[in-house]
């Protein structure tokens, strides 16, 4: 079974099927953490609890059919004792010892692994022998020879348990420490932190000695069983952790067994009261019902000699003043002891009447102050109690503490007031801390304790005390002692801030300083008062501390309180994807991103197993901790594919988070069909080629679009043409036919008819023209020469001004659609005209290039060009439209037009036409 101190786990290590007997003999635990389990009459299993990796060995593996009675691993070599004898493993094989002549037949039954890594034997007649490696020889043990038993301190020395019944402990530097227990020997025995001694006897059964090397006290034999809470009567095994706690395993169960560092005392009297030390170092006590009690050093109880009034109306506060005479406050009065009597000091003001006094304190000067719950502040000076009249001291006073210059006092408004030498001054303290139910001086600075924290008010600034973990809750005693620790009274238990530690807030005080807590589990019990009893912790002038809480009073000293231990280091105890378990736990391969990954884990602290907390952090996913509480279990799911470390830590109250104690689960998520590579490179391929057909339907949509308008356009304009052919046309054409006919009356030499002759000619001459026009603008005309057509509307233009045309023509000749013809025509017109009237050139140069995706046509001049703002039309005279005119006819055919500085420095127009648009057939 596993116990982590909060849970038991059943582990089976028995193989499957088994047929040898499974009846447990002993458990050791080996250095590297593994466990040797042997078994009564079948060999052993070792099981490392990390990876759940077990392994089996037996008479194969050369063990004797026999029990295993004891451990020990020496030189790195485990060796076991056994009925039949001591063996020792040997690779994967294990070999008898042959202890040699000096050992003879004698019975081992005790082995031990002495600190210069021989091993020591003890034999059945108390005879030790020394082996000084796995094998070898074994000699008599000289320097033993007078012991019966051992027992081994952490630090490597024996307790010797002698012959003659004597109890030996060594010193480092000084005499050993006997004592005479004239009692048999045992079968073991240990001694705890608290120097208790625990032996358990073959027959006898067991025994508890406290203080066993307490030389002035008289031996004590106590039976085990015949302590309260104990499961059992007969003791069988002990077993002392790491933490100082014993554990006894009973007849019927599992005992743990530990002394508390607190010593509750008992006292007369009714609950109530309050503490407060004196200067000879002892402590006076006030309870209801009884008069003052003083504990001295030695911590024997005196009962005070009072009278009715002190024993009816005494117990609300105790004050030890600086001149060492002790005052008593209680019900509507104050005395002072003198001796064995306690002096009123009256006559009491009127307004004590029905009030307890709260608080006493004294300044440098003996004047007493006294507190009133609900009744102000009053002094007693000059044998009468004044009333304290400064309106900063005004209010509900409920803590009074004495400071090398005055006093301080605190409120239940949350005030802080200090008097020096006569002199008021109110302390700023920060919102929030409460009332002011604690005060503690020292030196130059005051410690301050509320309903909501501390304060440290030090040269006229304050600090609150940040903790690491919870902050401090009702906060009613608080100590800074001589060692320099600050010790807390507070709702939860009692906090203890290290000296170290304190100084290095002091000097950061936003850094959250480590703090050690102390509960139930250590001995602190008892709840706070929520309105009396302040102070409600101490120090002596001996450095012991008394506590008091629910009218629990009790007493510690510091150094018997435990401090923060090694951190715990958390074990992963199961994993699981989904349902199916994973062995070992440390690497985890889900198969699928979906697949849920759950973990149980834990860390043992025997002490305080349900304050153990847990935090968590998923490299690759997390950023910081994910605390878990005392949550042991944690379950995650739903990652991206990838390799990710996740990371456990655990700690308490005294065993903080370190980084070199951490559990660590290698997760690798396996990514799911649709994740991986060639699946998402399949999907982006499948998508590209979607969106390039997508594309491409669109492009033939926007192009069929195109070509149904200009389809409009044209039949629009072969139905204009045919109108103005069969109207206009073939009007003109009989006028002038007329015309001849009536020329022919007039006689050939009349110079009228030689002038209309010539008329006429010019108007055939028209006519043909408006002919051949009208035919192209029907489409009937259309040739797959553009460039011979530019250049047939160029020619006359160009000629008429004695300027020269060169054609430049790229790519295979394409039927050009009539429409595209006709408006590259206009533009082309118009960028010759522009470049005869403006460019100050003699020569044109046509280009015609029939591209894959574009149709370009352009007309550059030599002339000396024109300005950019010309050219984009902004400087176009108003009536004029010639560049407005080519950009509008460039986009009739969904063409680009541009206007640039030719290589020799003359305008170059360049029109681009969509393939799509000017091709008359694809």
């Amino acid at each position: 079974m596993r116990f982590d101190g909060e849970h038991f786990q059943a582990v089976n290590l028995a193989p499957p099927n088994a047929t040898e007997p499974q009846n447990l003999a002993d458990v050791f635990v080996m250095p590297d953490g593994s466990l040797v389990v042997t078994y009564r009459s079948y060999g052993l299993a070792r099981y490392w609890p990390s990876t759940h990796r077990v392994v089996r060995q037996g008479p194969e593996s050369g063990l004797p059919v026999a029990r295993a009675a004891g451990s020990a691993v020496i030189q790195g070599t485990l060796v076991l004792v056994t009925t039949a004898g001591v063996y020792w493993q040997d690779g994967d094989q294990w070999r008898k010892w042959a202890l040699g002549p000096a050992v003879g037949d004698g019975y081992v039954d005790v082995i031990f692994a002495d600190v210069d890594g021989s091993l020591l034997l003890r034999t059945e007649d108390l005879r030790w022998f020394r082996a000084p490696k796995p094998g070898a020889p074994a000699l008599p043990a000289a320097d033993l020879a007078d012991v019966a038993h051992l027992y081994p301190l952490p630090d490597g020395r024996w307790v010797r348990w002698m012959k003659n019944g004597d109890l030996v402990q060594p010193g480092p530097l000084v005499t050993p420490q006997v004592r005479h227990l004239g009692l048999e020997v045992p079968f073991g025995f240990l001694l705890d932190a608290h120097g208790d001694l625990w032996a358990f006897f073959a027959d006898s059964g067991s025994l508890l000695i406290p203080q066993v090397f307490d030389a002035q006290r008289p031996l004590q034999m106590i039976r085990p069983a015949d302590i309260t809470g104990v499961s059992g009567p007969v003791m069988l095994s002990y077993f002392l952790d790491r933490q100082g706690t014993v554990w006894m395993g009973t007849s019927t169960g599992l005992d743990r067994f530990g002394m508390s560092p607190v010593n509750p005392v008992k006292l007369p009297g009714r609950v109530g009261g309050t503490i407060g030390p004196d200067a000879k170092g002892g402590l006076w006590v006030t309870r209801q019902g009884i008069a003052p009690l003083y504990i001295s050093p030695d911590l024997v109880q005196h009962q005070t000699v009072g009278d009715d009034e002190v024993r009816s109306n005494g117990g609300t506060a105790v004050y030890s003043a600086r001149s060492g005479s002790v005052f008593i406050g209680g019900y509507e009065r104050v005395w002072q002891r003198f001796g064995d009597r306690s002096v009123p000091l009256r006559p009491m003001p009127e307004a004590a009447r029905g009030r307890l006094v709260q608080s006493l304190a004294d300044e440098p000067d003996g004047r007493l102050w006294m507190s009133l719950m609900d009744g102000g502040l009053w002094t007693w000076a000059q044998g009468r109690w004044q009333p304290v009249t400064d309106a900063a001291l005004a209010g509900r006073c409920t803590i009074l503490a004495a400071t090398p210059q005055g006093i301080a006092a605190g409120f239940e408004d949350g005030r802080l007031v200090s008097v020096d030498h006569g002199l008021t001054h109110r302390v700023p303290l920060p919102s929030g801390l409460g009332r002011i139910l604690a005060l503690h001086a020292k030196g130059d600075q005051i410690w301050v304790g509320g309903d909501q924290g501390v304060v440290l008010v030090r040269q006229g600034s304050t600090a609150p005390l940040v903790l690491q973990g919870a902050p401090p809750g009702r906060v009613t005693g608080i100590v800074e002692s001589k060692s320099g620790d600050l010790w807390i009274n507070e709702a939860t238990g009692l906090i203890r801030v290290a000296a170290a530690a304190l100084a290095t807030w002091r000097e950061s005080p936003q850094t959250p300083v480590p703090a050690e807590r102390y509960g139930p589990t250590d001995g602190v019990h008892g709840a706070l008062h929520p309105n009396r009893t302040f102070p409600s912790l101490v120090e002596e002038r001996s450095g012991r501390m008394w506590i008091n809480r629910g009218g629990i009073v009790a007493w510690f000293d510091p150094d018997d309180l435990p401090t923060a231990r090694m951190p715990l280091r958390p074990l992963v105890l199961e994993a699981a994807v989904d349902d199916t378990p994973v062995l070992p736990p440390d690497r985890i391969v889900a198969r699928t991103p979906e697949q849920q990954i759950r973990l149980v884990f834990a860390a043992t602290d025997l002490r305080d197993a349900a304050g153990t907390q847990f935090r968590v952090m998923l490299e690759g996913l997390d950023t910081d901790w994910t605390l878990l509480g005392n949550n042991r279990r944690f379950a995650f799911g739903g990652l991206t594919p990838g390799h990710y470390r996740l990371k456990v830590q655990a700690s308490t109250a005294r065993q903080p988070w370190d980084d070199t104690q951490t559990a660590v689960v290698e997760v690798e998520v396996q990514p799911a069909l649709y994740q991986t590579w060639w699946a998402r490179a399949s999907a982006v391929l499948v998508l590209l080629m979607m969106v390039t057909l997508m594309y491409r339907a669109r492009i033939r949509w926007v192009l069929r679009q195109s070509e149904l308008q200009l389809e409009v356009q044209l039949k629009e304009r072969e139905r204009i043409a045919r109108n103005l052919h069969d109207s206009l046309l073939q009007s003109i054409v009989g006028l002038v036919l007329q015309i001849q006919r009536h020329l022919k009356g007039l006689d050939a030499t009349h110079p009228v008819r030689r002038n209309v002759e010539a008329s006429l000619e010019r108007a055939e001459r028209v006519v043909e023209g408006t002919r051949e026009q009208l035919v192209s603008v029907r489409g009937e005309g259309a040739s797959r020469d553009l460039a011979t057509s530019l250049q047939k509307a160029l020619v006359d233009l160009l000629a008429a001004e004695g300027w020269t045309l060169r054609l430049h023509e790229q790519g295979r000749q394409r039927a050009i659609h009539p429409i595209v013809v006709e408006e590259l025509q206009a533009i082309v017109v118009e960028a010759a005209r522009n470049a005869v009237s403006h460019s100050g050139g003699h020569a044109l140069v046509l280009e015609v290039t029939y591209g894959r995706r574009h149709l370009q046509v352009g007309v550059e001049d030599d002339g000396g060009g024109m300005t950019k703002a010309l050219a984009t039309g902004a400087d176009a005279p108003p009536l004029h439209f010639g560049l407005r005119g080519m950009k509008e006819r460039a986009g009739v055919i969904g063409a680009g037009i541009t206007w640039s500085q030719g290589p020799a420095g003359g305008t170059c127009v360049r029109v681009t036409v969509p393939a799509g648009m000017a091709y008359a057939a694809r």
